[in-house]
C-alpha cells in the first residue's frame, strides 16, 4: 500500500479492512487489541477457596460497531444467497 492510502486510511476516508489491520499489526510486532486500544483490566474477586476469578475486557466502540457491522455484511450475503437458492 503506498502513502496517499495509508493516510486515506488513517484520515477515515476509506476503512481498513480485516487483512490490512491483521497486516499492519504484524509488522508492528503488537496485537490487534493493542492497534484498537482494548484493556483489558483485571480485578480480584475471590471464589470460596481462596482462588482469584474474574476479568474485564474494554473494547472500543470502534471496534464494536466494526464486528456488528461485519455480522450484517455477513447475514446480508446468506439472505441473498437463500433467495438465489429459491429462484433455481
Amino acid at each position: 500500500m503506498d502513502q496517499s492510502q495509508y493516510s486515506r486510511r488513517e484520515n477515515g476516508e476509506i476503512e481498513f479492512s480485516p487483512t490490512e489491520i491483521t497486516k499492519i499489526s504484524v509488522i508492528l510486532e503488537t496485537t490487534i487489541a493493542s492497534l484498537f486500544g482494548e484493556e483489558t483490566n483485571l480485578f480480584n474477586n475471590n471464589d470460596q477457596r481462596g482462588g482469584n476469578f474474574g476479568q474485564y475486557v474494554y473494547m472500543p466502540e470502534k471496534l464494536i460497531e466494526q464486528y456488528e457491522l461485519r455480522i450484517k455484511e455477513k447475514e446480508d450475503i446468506i439472505f441473498q444467497l437463500k433467495q438465489q437458492l429459491k429462484i433455481v
